[in-house]
């Protein structure tokens, strides 16, 4: 990826749990290398950070982001210092899904 370039963001749905105790907080709608869109009714304050994890096969994923946006629909959060295993998950994911199309500022699959 040169620099400049936003990462490819892929369709996934993941249930997102944060906290020290895992609790349910939020559906995924898209997921990149750097980042996570979550589909929430919680707004922490933007440039927060949030403890957020999930499962993906017999993996549990955890990793520290930070609120970068609002929408009306959930939360936009940019991962903190992912470790190896985090990314290395993270690609796998992306690598079995279908990218997300952007078009005229509206996102579809496909």
């Amino acid at each position: 990826m040169r620099p400049g370039d936003r990462p490819q963001r892929h369709s996934v749905s993941l249930f997102v749990s944060s906290g020290e105790e895992p609790v349910p907080f939020g559906r995924t709608r898209d997921l990149s290398v750097t980042g996570i869109f979550v589909e929430t009714g919680e707004r922490p304050a933007i440039g927060g950070i949030l403890h957020i994890g999930f499962v993906w096969g017999e993996d549990a994923l955890v990793c520290a982001a930070k609120i970068a946006r609002h929408a009306s629909d959930g939360i936009g959060l940019m991962f903190i210092n992912p470790d190896a295993f985090f990314l290395r998950a993270v690609s796998e994911i992306l690598d079995s899904t279908p990218p997300v199309r952007v078009l005229s500022g509206f996102a579809s699959s496909g």
